[in-house]
This record gives structure tokens, C-alpha cells and sequence, in this order.
């Protein structure tokens, strides 16, 4: 059993220098793999928004099997293509501008997960049963996405600084300037 002692085990000066020594490194601070993460989402978002919009009426019929459905899902496609291609704007907007960053990867993460689980069970409800590698590979890399959206609103404090914003080497620098 442990005996009861009134001295503390860490004195207040060590525990001052120990929560100090935390904030000296001001790259620490930053989220060095945020460019990355904006890279990939810009490029994910205008691929799929961009393909959504011009091959809205070729996708509807590869995923529907039913005709009166194909011009329901195909206007649904349609509008999906520049509903990704504005809410990306939008975040890139934010995020350059810093301009609610939080707020605004909260949101998008929000509409992006119900979006995700609304695919899930409405557009590919037939072919769930007999998935292919194809159906596979798009939610792994819608999920990734998901993912880094997540990471992007968590870390939205943590942005680097205005000219370093776009930089895809940035997490390779030993030094980061706040």
C-alpha cells in the first residue's frame, strides 16, 4: 500500500518548465501535411464533380438498372457535380482567405459523411450485393477523403502560414515558419 505524503512528487518550477518545454517549437504547432491534405481533396473533388457533370447521364444508367430511374439519379448526379465543385471552391476560399475554417470543414464534413451514407443506401443499394473492385476502390477513396476532412476541421487551428498554404513540400522542411 502506498504511504500518504504531503510533499508533492514534481515541485510547481518543474511543472512549469515540463508545460513550457511543450510550446517552445512553434512548428510543432502546425499541421505540416495540411497542403497535402487540400492538394488531394481539390484534386478528388474536381475529378468526381467535373466527371459527375459530364457523364451524369453515363453513370445513372451503369448504376441503375431500372429506365424510369435513369433521369431521376441522372438530374441527381448532375446537381451533385456542382454541388462537389462549389463546396470545394468554398473550401479553398476558407482556406487560403482563412476565413472560418472551422466552421466551414465542419460543415462540409458533415454534408460529406451524409452524403456518403445516403450513397451507401441509395444509389448503390443493387449493387452492394455483388460489390466489384471498382465499387470498392471509390468508397475506399470517398472514405479516405472523408477521412482527411475530418483531419483538415480537427486541425483547422493548426493551419501553416499564408505563402506556405499551398506548398506539397512542406512537411519535408525541418524548420516550418509559424
Amino acid at each position: 500500500m502506498l504511504e500518504y505524503r504531503d510533499e508533492p512528487l514534481i515541485t510547481a518550477q518543474e511543472l512549469a518548465a515540463l508545460n513550457a518545454g511543450a510550446y517552445q517549437n512553434p512548428a510543432e504547432s502546425i499541421d505540416t501535411y495540411f497542403p497535402l491534405k487540400m492538394w488531394f481533396m481539390s484534386w478528388f473533388c474536381g475529378v468526381s464533380g467535373t466527371t459527375l457533370l459530364l457523364q451524369s447521364h453515363e453513370l445513372a444508367t451503369l448504376l441503375v438498372k431500372d429506365v424510369a430511374l435513369v433521369e431521376w439519379l441522372d438530374s441527381i448526379l448532375y446537381f451533385r457535380g456542382w454541388f462537389v465543385l462549389g463546396s470545394m471552391s468554398l473550401a479553398l476560399y476558407a482556406y487560403l482567405k482563412n476565413w472560418h475554417l472551422t466552421f466551414v470543414f465542419s460543415v462540409l464534413l458533415s454534408v460529406d459523411a451524409m452524403n456518403w451514407v445516403l450513397d451507401l443506401f441509395m444509389v448503390y443499394q443493387e449493387h452492394l450485393s455483388d460489390s466489384t473492385f471498382v465499387l470498392a476502390a471509390s468508397f475506399l477513396i470517398r472514405f479516405f477523403a472523408l477521412t482527411c476532412l475530418v483531419f483538415c476541421a480537427k486541425n483547422a487551428s493548426r493551419v501553416p502560414a499564408t505563402t506556405d498554404r499551398l506548398n506539397l513540400f512542406l512537411h519535408l522542411r525541418t524548420s516550418v515558419p509559424k
